[in-house]
């Protein structure tokens, strides 16, 4: 019996569960990962498990771990941002050895359609940093539109650079 709450080709988003905290851990302690990832510093599996438990009681939270080749690759949430405006924001991460496997790209697209057809989100986002150049693309080639850029506001790697919005509508998407 499959834990998978959707299934893609190649990729399956299950729910988060208490055993997954050294595995995001690992990852978000990880250089590669820790550079893209929003207001992480250090972390613990002890706030790991509290993350997990956080995202698991949040009814605003869509919180996923990827799976592909039976193996966990990363994590995916699809978070509300605005309830009366159906605004929702996607956050990923890909571990870097199953990075550019296109897995990140089926994860978006299983999600952004998830967040449309079943919660039906009138809009979503994603913010990124102006140097995630796999991220941009993925968007890209999705159908989001560019809608933004905030000049130096976010600090990477102790330089500053620019945010990126970009973000689809629902009837854009279908």
């Amino acid at each position: 019996m499959s834990n998978n709450f959707i299934e893609g080709e190649r990729v399956n988003l299950r729910g988060i569960e208490e055993e997954d905290a050294s595995f995001i851990k690992e990852n978000i302690n990880d250089s590669e990962i820790r550079l893209f990832v929003d207001h992480r510093g250090p972390t613990t599996s002890r706030k790991e498990e509290d993350f997990i438990r956080e995202v698991n009681t949040d009814e605003s939270r869509f919180s996923f771990i990827i799976m592909y080749e039976g193996e966990r690759v990363g994590f995916i949430e699809l978070k509300t941002l605005l309830a009366e405006s159906r605004l929702g924001v996607i956050e990923i991460w890909i571990a870097p050895e199953y990075q550019g496997e296109g897995i990140g790209k089926e994860s978006s697209e299983i999600i952004v359609d998830f967040g449309f057809n079943r919660l039906n989100f009138h809009k979503i986002i994603a913010r990124l940093h102006s140097s995630n150049k796999s991220s941009e693309n993925i968007w890209q080639e999705l159908g989001f539109n560019r809608e933004g850029r905030m000049e130096k506001a976010l600090i990477l790697d102790g330089k500053w650079v620019d945010a990126l919005t970009y973000g689809i509508l629902r009837e854009d998407w279908e």
